[in-house]
């Protein structure tokens, strides 16, 4: 095969891949073929047949009905022959439908008379700038110009008294049908490019999410330490110590030493304690927050409702929650409506226990309008505020200014978030209290 032979038969076979496919086998369907062919033999009918139209038109129906039966059955025949056929057959039966789609509509100009042939001239122009768009039949791929020449040099057998009309409607109808070719592979070219852009966009987003994902697990991990046994010596130096508070304080030892040793047990036990719940917080949130925890549509209303029952068990006292959360209010959540509701009684609990020394009385829930696909939720307390030097830094775990906290509420509450994709602002307000900022992307039943 010689070497421009080659190149054809290439751009071809590429043009037969490039079509748009689905729309191309919608308008060569056997139904589309039958509906084309009623409308043909309308348009015939009327203006060979009804008086008057006839009068203007003098169209001569015989022969223009036969070719379009001719058209019919032929294309018909080419969709079920080539339904499970390659591209490139498909291709050829689909040009062969043009040209004979063309041969009608320009018989139709060769079969009328002047008048009825100026009026018709529009079609062949029409149906070649259809089939340009639709086959991609640009300057890159210009298969449909031989079943433009064949189509209309088909009709000019019939009857050439219109030559000259067709020395007009000729160029037009290549030009409007390249052309319109060509805008639609560079709409697809576009649509690919988007397309590509929109994957590159979506896969960094998940890389960076999951990479983000996997760094705050990693942080957490590292707060439980490499050792493994850390559980079990845990709970062997519970043990030892509930063993020693209870021996000193049976009235076996001299008062000095006995009440001594009952305060060193005391403090250790709650040292301990400390350190459990620091480790089963740590673990319970890396196990949230791992690379296959996903996102999930969350409630802010039902999550707000929940996360105040719990921090009033944990208080052991009513606790005065405001809330102005409309009940369609979703967000999404790494984790699901669990870590929403964690990340609310993590805030709701700094808020009422403000530095340990003094806490909020009140504190208020909202939720108001954020970027565009976030709502942001505030939660605002009387409290005596955050410390200015608190401000300035970044939340770490186990910072604390309480004697009985973990250091691991507001940092919880804030990995949780960024995991999420959203994002946690902290500020004093005006006068006394805190205000902090969660801002989450919009659910779906928001």
């Amino acid at each position: 095969m010689t070497e421009p032979r080659a190149s054809v038969v290439h751009s071809f076979l590429e043009w037969a891949e490039h079509r748009n496919i689905p729309a191309v086998r919608a308008s060569v369907s056997v139904s589309s073929w039958t509906s084309t062919a009623i409308l043909g033999a309308g348009v015939v009918l009327l203006a060979g047949k009804v008086p008057h139209v006839r009068d203007f038109f003098e169209l001569r129906a015989t022969p223009a009905l036969v070719i379009l039966a001719i058209l019919y059955v032929t294309s018909v025949a080419g969709v079920v022959v080539t339904r499970n056929a390659s591209p490139a057959v498909r291709g050829v039966a689909t040009l062969i439908g043009s040209g004979m789609m063309l041969w009608f509509v320009s018989s139709l100009v060769t079969l009328s008379n002047t008048r009825g042939a100026t009026v018709f001239a529009l079609l062949p122009v029409f149906v070649a700038s259809y089939h340009g768009y639709l086959l991609r039949a640009g300057p890159r791929y210009p298969f449909l110009l031989l079943p433009i020449a064949l189509g209309i040099g088909g009709a000019l057998l019939l009857d050439a008294q219109h030559a000259a009309l067709f020395t007009l409607i000729a160029p037009l109808t290549v030009g409007v049908s390249l052309t319109l070719g060509a805008v639609a592979l560079r709409t697809d070219d576009l649509n690919e490019q988007r397309e590509r852009l929109r994957e590159a966009v979506a896969a960094r987003a998940l890389e960076d999410k999951t990479r983000e994902t996997q760094r705050l697990s990693s942080v957490l991990l590292d707060v439980l330490g490499q050792n493994h046994d850390i559980g079990n010596s845990l709970a062997a130096a519970r043990v030892n110590a509930d063993w020693l508070f209870r021996e000193t304080d049976d009235g076996r030892l001299i008062l000095p030493e006995r009440a001594d040793l009952h305060a060193m047990a005391a403090e250790l036990r709650e040292s301990l304690e400390r350190i459990a719940r620091i480790f089963a917080e740590s673990r319970r949130i890396a196990q949230d927050m791992g690379p296959m925890a996903t996102l999930h549509e969350s409630s802010v209303s039902a999550a707000v409702g929940r996360a105040s029952k719990n921090v009033e068990l944990r208080f052991r006292r009513v606790v005065t929650v405001t809330m102005e959360v409309p009940s369609n209010t979703h967000v999404l959540v790494r984790g699901g409506p669990a870590n929403l509701e964690r990340v609310l009684e993590n805030l709701l609990c700094n808020a009422f226990e403000g530095d340990g020394k003094a806490g909020a009385s009140t504190v208020g829930v909202r939720v108001k309008d954020g970027p565009v696909g976030f709502v942001a939720i505030e939660v605002t307390d009387d409290g005596p505020g955050f410390a200015g030097e608190a401000l300035r830094r970044d939340i770490t775990a186990l910072d604390t200014t309480k004697p009985q906290g973990s250091g691991l509420g507001l940092y919880t509450a804030e990995r949780l978030v960024l995991a999420s994709g959203g994002r946690m602002v902290r500020a004093n307000r005006l006068g006394r209290g805190a205000i902090v900022s969660v801002t989450l992307a919009k659910g779906a039943m928001a």
